[in-house]
């Protein structure tokens, strides 16, 4: 088993969730929170605040790939957001 994130509630139709997916990972959500579990070649990274994560994985070369989903937590499970976003953007800090 691998890592896993529990946020607030998130759409499972949205393209970051889709992706996570397709990365290996299940998405269960029930009401207000959903449960991300990541396979074991998935890296999270979190902000100094302990607020804001980044979801890499590494592809069969050995190198992570371009693609990664941030992860926006916020008090308000209504407000988690997630986005899929590619390597020439910036990671917000």
């Amino acid at each position: 088993m691998g890592k896993a994130i529990v946020t607030g509630s998130v759409s499972t139709e949205d393209q970051a969730v889709e992706w996570l997916k397709a990365q290996g990972a299940t998405v269960n959500g029930c009401q207000a929170v959903t449960v991300i579990v990541l396979p074991e070649r998935a890296m999270v990274n979190e902000d100094g605040y302990h607020w804001r994560y980044t979801i890499t994985f590494y592809g069969p070369d050995g190198n992570s790939l371009e693609t990664y989903v941030e992860v926006e937590l916020n008090v308000d499970a209504y407000e988690t957001v997630l986005r899929l976003k590619h390597e020439e953007e910036a990671p917000q800090a």
